[in-house]
């Protein structure tokens, strides 16, 4: 079997790295005020010293799991994300540790929209949001204006494939 090719696929923009980076700071920021507020909630209820040392350290460890996720997924994780669209299917990649490739069949989607963010927002990203009777895939960190043109387009394809299967389940019951 022929080994896969990834160069025809479609990587992100360098806004939407600065969106990545931005975001996993917030994350970084929020975790850590929390994980200060359960150390400070538990030394000024005087808990003994051993409780507090524990907890410090049940801290330290989760700040240390999301500060390190956080790099991960400013680096590999957004290296990775890309994807592809042809004229039957629209493929997915992504992930930090586990890979995961994703592949829709455009005939089978149901629905297609676009989301914002106030963070993509600020860098003009939006993400598709891919319905299918099966689940959903979303394309993160788009530019807005390549996510609407991606709507559009697929729209236009999915109102072909609905208008072609009622074409032809009319035509199977005049036969009859």
């Amino acid at each position: 079997m022929k080994g896969y090719e990834y160069s025809d696929f479609n990587r992100l923009s360098s806004n939407a790295r600065k969106s990545t980076i931005i975001s996993e700071i917030i994350s970084i920021i929020i975790f850590g005020a929390i994980a200060f507020a359960v150390r400070a909630a538990f030394c000024f209820f005087e808990a003994p010293d051993k409780v507090i040392f524990i907890v410090t350290v049940v801290c330290a460890v989760v700040i240390s799991i999301v500060v390190i996720y956080s790099l991960l997924e400013m680096t590999v994780g957004f290296n990775r994300k890309k994807y592809r669209i042809n004229e039957e299917s629209i493929e997915y990649i992504s992930g930090i540790l586990f890979v995961s490739h994703t592949v829709v069949p455009i005939r089978r989607m149901q629905q297609v929209d676009i989301e914002e963010g106030p963070i993509n927002r600020l860098f003009k990203l939006a993400e598709v949001n891919l319905i299918t009777a099966g689940g959903k895939l979303t394309i993160e960190l788009l530019e807005k204006e390549k996510a609407e043109t991606i709507v559009s387009e697929l729209k236009a394809l999915i109102n072909k494939f609905a208008k072609e299967q009622k074409d032809l389940l009319q035509g199977g019951q005049d036969n009859e």
